[in-house]
């Protein structure tokens, strides 16, 4: 079973590369860059929001509860 530091690492590669695009996409379409800055901010603690949810989801289904 894939879990653990290497679901952690697959999904922080896949989490870059999709920052990487959409702010190269912001550059190329010339927003400026506080809100590119802001937006980066944004989408950084959905992704924590994101992988704190799962990794409860995740200990929960193993019965760890709490």
């Amino acid at each position: 079973m894939i879990g653990g530091p290497t679901m952690f690492a697959a999904w922080m590669i896949g989490f870059l590369l999709l920052m990487a695009v959409l702010v190269w996409t912001a550059v190329v379409i010339g927003l400026p860059q506080p809100y590119i800055g802001l937006a980066v901010l944004v989408v950084v603690a959905l992704g924590v929001i994101a992988l704190v949810v799962a990794y409860r989801r995740q200990r929960l289904k193993r019965g760890a509860g709490g």
